[in-house]
């Protein structure tokens, strides 16, 4: 069986001018059993590492959370070197066996397309669960997606909104998800601990598409752990819909 921890990077409101609300991706680690062990202890390490041995207090509700870190926010402002932290994360992610897929779309030309009235979270959760589809078909196994505290009212709506877009836009999206055991799952990242790694990795293509490019070093670092990435446009696991 195969876990599909899927996060989010970006406002999925209407753009602005800043370029930063333009864009707005959806992506996740793909594991199996023995992934979800080593992703685990990778966690437990981290922490260890980074605060415990330092010292440095928690509270019972503390997750591994990227752009808290980014912003230097408490805990992390107590951290001597924030962006070793960051490196240890994304050196898990780069050297656990598991497979990664995002998708991400411009929301500005997005609200142009006849698919427009449809959620950026739908349409980018669409497309990676077919590209999760397509991984599960290829190894002839079965799989279950989570996603990180999704309650009961976002799934009602944005699974309204997907077989809406899966009727209006079929040619790209085949229907039949056998592979994929019942609808999305919510996850605890306090309980699911590789959702922490996902907040992370959705970071990774969202701030490349952003910069144009200028910023990608974390995408570069685990880029070859995409699923299919140099695959046909209908099956590779790193999509860009502009």
């Amino acid at each position: 069986m195969y876990t599909f921890y899927i996060d989010e990077s970006g406002d999925e409101g209407p753009p602005r001018d800043n370029i930063h609300s333009q864009w707005f991706t959806t992506g996740g680690i793909i594991v199996n059993g023995d992934g979800k062990r080593r992703f685990k202890q990778a966690h437990d390490r981290i922490i260890t590492e980074h605060f415990m041995d330092k010292g440095i207090a928690l509270s019972d509700k503390f997750k591994l959370h990227y752009s808290e870190l980014r912003e230097d926010r408490e805990p992390y402002c107590q951290l001597i070197n924030r962006r070793c932290l960051a490196d240890d994360v994304f050196a898990a992610i780069k050297n656990i066996d598991c497979s990664l897929i995002s998708a991400s779309i411009n929301k500005i030309s997005h609200r142009k397309k006849d698919v427009g009235s449809f959620g950026v979270r739908a349409y980018t959760l669409l497309v990676c669960r077919q590209r999760f589809q397509h991984f599960l078909v290829e190894r002839d196994g079965a799989g279950r997606i989570v996603y990180e505290r999704f309650t009961t009212t976002q799934r009602r709506k944005i699974m309204s909104e997907m077989r809406q877009l899966q009727d209006s836009v079929a040619w790209h999206f085949p229907p039949n998800l056998y592979k994929i055991r019942s609808w999305i799952g919510s996850g605890d990242p306090l309980v699911e601990k590789i959702l922490q790694f996902a907040d992370f990795f959705a970071y990774a293509p969202h701030i490349k598409l952003v910069t144009k490019g200028e910023k990608k070093r974390r995408f570069e670092e685990i880029k070859h752990k995409y699923y299919n990435f140099n695959g046909t446009l209908q099956e590779r696991g790193f999509v860009v819909i502009d």
